[in-house]
């Protein structure tokens, strides 16, 4: 009964996050309005008389940050593009439903409702999906289909060739983890060699972008690295950050903090919720260590993405936070290695925290309707004037993603414009003909 209504639950939270999606003129996930624009900018390139040609021009390179872009392209130009970000959000959800469904029935047979609950809600409905970052975001949730379709049996190179290729499309990190992850897994396996060559495709493509970025790109990208204690206090935020508490920053600039109960009742559930999580993986872990069920290459592969998380700065080439994307890897695969342990700690634990992820989930869409644009003519979202402090949108509060922080694309995008503001990022298949004003500068990635 009890993970009957986890399921119930879960499955409500999915569907009422669809269906306020749907209902947005876009929807509103913090990046994804520059991401729909530039696979417009895309499609109008094809045009030889578009006047974006004086504003935007092609990179002429494979880019490990492209799929979503491609798919916007094409689906903008069937349906137009607010209806192509519904599509896109719309087949993330299913698929993301899809995929730790199978992975939670394959690692925990017995009871795969709490290992479903928390996959969907660290790997699918992280605070990156509300930032936007739709790549990485399928990016993940493929590595999370790759381990579960070889779980039990090596994969062929055709497998190894086709998820390397996609990954590479999706996104740089976890495109790193997965070349490292492949031979670590395969290195006993007899057909290894075979199945690292089918990796090589994949790797020269990455190569042949880096070659060619370095001698076509000016390298105007900064890194910022603060102190130790200042390092050390954003990793702990960061495992904060698994929790299911996401500050949502609506249209007219205010954040949870409006709501002093719900916002102070979300900060405690992330707490929670992290100790939960990491005194379920403790119990798992040490007792796969004393059994000696715990492979080198597989402590190898977790130590690498451990010593990532770690090392890598707040923003690095001004993409904030990247050691946050190998942290969620490393995550999902310690839960799916202790999931098939059956002890009554963990499973409390687990069951604890699963249940904490729907509480958080709650909170979450209660911020919904607040948060809704009135129609497709709404008015452009509120910028806030910069902080005193020096730290961007830092009145926002913890766990916050600021939804409407890229509105002005809806606006260019519903009006027609033809004269643009310059494009936000330069990590895709376009690039500036002309300098981003200074606020777009100092936005994050």
């Amino acid at each position: 009964m009890s993970h009957r209504a986890l399921l119930v639950a879960v499955v409500l939270y999915v569907i009422l996050l669809l269906a306020w999606m749907m209902t947005q003129p876009m929807p509103a996930l913090q990046d994804l309005g520059e991401w729909v624009f530039q696979g417009v900018a895309m499609l109008r390139l094809l045009d030889p008389s578009s006047p974006w040609h004086g504003q935007y021009a092609w990179v002429h390179m494979p880019v490990p940050n492209m799929l979503c872009q491609l798919f916007l392209m094409a689906a903008s130009w069937v349906a137009g593009p607010f209806w192509a970000a519904k599509l896109l959000v719309a087949l993330y959800c299913a698929g993301a439903v899809w995929i730790c469904a199978r992975a939670a029935r394959r690692f925990a047979p017995v009871g795969p409702v709490p290992l479903f609950v928390l996959l969907l809600g660290i790997a699918a409905f992280n605070s990156c999906f509300w930032h936007g970052y739709m790549n990485f975001q399928i990016a993940l949730l493929l590595i999370l289909l790759y381990v579960e379709l070889t779980a039990d049996r090596p994969p062929s190179a055709a497998v190894v060739f086709g998820f390397g290729v996609l990954l590479f499309c999706c996104h740089a990190s976890m495109f790193a983890a997965f070349v490292l992850m492949v031979p670590l897994r395969e290195w006993r396996c007899s057909d290894r060699w075979r199945i690292v060559a089918a990796l090589t495709p994949s790797v020269g493509l990455l190569g042949f972008y880096l070659w060619q970025r370095q001698r076509t790109t000016a390298t105007t990208e900064h890194s910022h690295f603060g102190s130790l204690a200042t390092h050390m206090a954003y990793k702990a935020y960061t495992l904060l950050k698994l929790g299911p508490f996401h500050n949502l920053v609506i249209a007219n600039g205010e954040s949870a903090r409006r709501l002093p109960v719900l916002y102070a009742a979300g900060i405690g559930l992330n707490v929670l919720f992290s100790v939960c999580l990491i005194g379920a993986l403790a119990l798992g872990l040490r007792r796969l260590l004393q059994r000696g069920e715990l492979p080198r290459p597989t402590l190898l592969l977790w130590s690498a993405l451990g010593v990532l998380f770690w090392v890598m700065p707040s923003d690095l080439a001004e993409v904030v936070n990247l050691g946050e994307r190998f942290l969620l890897l490393l995550m999902l695969l310690m839960l799916l290695a202790i999931a098939r342990m059956q002890s009554r700690s963990q499973d409390r634990l687990l069951g604890a925290a699963a249940w904490l992820y729907v509480v958080g989930f709650a909170l979450t869409a209660a911020q919904l309707p607040a948060a809704s644009l009135a129609g497709i003519s709404a008015p452009e979202a509120y910028h806030r004037p910069p902080e005193r402090t020096g730290r961007a949108y830092a009145s926002d509060g913890l766990f916050s993603h600021r939804l409407y922080q890229n509105d002005e694309r809806r606006i260019e995008l519903r009006d027609g414009a033809t004269q643009t503001e310059p494009l936000l990022f330069d990590t895709g298949l376009l690039v500036n003909l002309r300098e981003a004003p200074e606020r777009y500068q100092n936005a994050a990635r």
